[in-house]
């Protein structure tokens, strides 16, 4: 599936989803992107062990990438990261059905106005080989104004 976020007001795009979870982006202050939030809702039968993220090359970094449940309650995991994508590794598999939040925070700001961003998700999950992709969330950003 592929998720389609447009325009600056940070309002989450619409949400699709497939056998394997629903994936949802907004991005609160767009022009800016100071904050990044991907949720992803696993909606399948088998619990999560990892998800890997891959980062648009216009993203310039961040300074912290945080994951809570539905309830806002932290996720313990181990985060491995470099220019190219995110990997998020679960303490204890996420189970079906859960929400996960997932923040990127000090996001730097876009110089790159009319652009599309992409990123792509994929997932182990317990008892499937391989990492399995998920979709693909897009965000347009708008021209600076």
């Amino acid at each position: 599936p592929v998720i389609e976020t447009v325009g600056s007001t940070g309002e989450a795009g619409e949400c699709q989803s497939d056998a394997q979870v629903a994936l949802c982006l907004s991005q609160c202050n767009l022009s800016s992107l100071s904050l990044l939030h991907i949720w992803v809702a696993p909606v399948a039968n088998h619990a999560l062990k990892n998800l890997t993220i891959s980062i648009p090359s216009q993203m310039e970094g961040y300074s912290n990438i945080q994951v809570t449940d539905q309830t806002g309650k932290a996720i313990t995991s181990k985060i491995s990261a470099n220019k190219q994508q995110v990997v998020i590794a679960f303490d204890q598999a996420v189970t079906p059905g859960s929400t996960l939040e997932i923040d990127f925070s000090g996001v730097p700001q876009i110089t790159l106005w009319n652009q599309v961003l992409e990123y792509g998700v994929s997932a182990e999950q317990e008892g499937l080989a391989g990492q399995i992709p998920l979709g693909t969330a897009r965000v347009q950003v708008p021209f600076s104004s």
